[in-house]
């Protein structure tokens, strides 16, 4: 990392002076594609100050989970969470129309997280659970600290949903040549109803 430190400095007109976080910043987001905020600190805590004010008024009738939600996003952000294992995994459960789906798409647009919905409904096979585990494979190596959201994992087939599961609690996510940690890094959704 230092060294591509170093180069990242003299690219921009930085050869031989100390390395700043500015300098650290710009190298971890351009060398491993990360949100800003996920490498400033202070920037994520201004955007959890925002998500905890602005989900309640943009997701409606749902007063006694949005603080739950709020508090196991701010707990996967503080630091303290279990390297070995993902960052946290949220399950929203209830009936079609809740909002479900709306809840997660703002709590990655107040966030500035990227988000990728995993249609459960398209892996209804037993064997599609290598073909689910491909694409959450290439979503992870593209945006490692991104929110894989498996929507209606219900509707998936018993074997994907067990691989899935394996996944997700090991953190570790296996396509069929490769293997990464990068589950480890993330916030997972799953909804059901």
């Amino acid at each position: 990392f230092f060294d591509k430190l170093l180069t990242d400095m003299t690219k921009r007109g930085r050869k031989g002076l100390e390395p700043t976080h500015d300098d650290v910043t710009y190298t971890l987001q351009a060398s491993y594609n990360l949100d800003p905020a996920l490498v400033d600190v202070a920037l994520m805590t201004v955007r959890l100050e925002r998500l905890e004010k602005e989900l309640p008024q943009r997701i409606i009738g749902q007063r006694f989970a949005l603080p739950q939600i709020i508090k196991a996003i701010r707990n996967a952000f503080s630091g303290v969470n279990d390297p070995e294992k993902p960052r946290t995994i949220v399950g929203l459960f209830g009936a079609p129309g809740t909002g479900k789906t709306e809840t997660v798409k703002v709590i990655c647009e107040l966030l500035g997280l990227e988000m990728r919905r995993f249609d459960m409904t398209a892996y209804q096979n037993a064997n599609d659970g290598p073909k689910l585990m491909e694409k959450v494979y290439a979503f992870s190596k593209e945006f490692p600290f991104g929110v894989p959201f498996f929507d209606e994992i219900e509707k998936s087939h018993p074997n994907v949903q067990n691989s899935l599961l394996v996944g997700l609690d090991s953190g570790i996510i296996e396509a069929e040549r490769d293997s990464d940690s990068g589950g480890q890094k993330k916030t997972t959704v799953a909804t059901s109803g």
